[in-house]
């Protein structure tokens, strides 16, 4: 599980998370939503992203072509 944590504004947020039992399964909303991009494009060429590589492994495997 990634946390993000902000001591002032009391504020703690949770940003990832990994089932290893199932590490293709995306857990956390933000992560099916950023997908919702292939109803218009469900077999891209090219795969511009930044991050630390959660959702980049899931679309490597799905879509290894790309």
């Amino acid at each position: 599980m990634l946390c993000y944590r902000h001591a002032r504004r009391k504020l703690e947020k949770m940003e990832s998370r990994l089932n290893p039992a199932e590490p293709l399964a995306l857990l956390s909303a933000y992560t099916r939503a950023m997908l919702l991009v292939l109803a218009w494009q469900p077999v891209p060429q090219r795969l511009p992203m930044v991050g630390l590589g959660r959702l980049q492994m899931v679309l490597y495997h799905y879509l290894e072509q790309a």
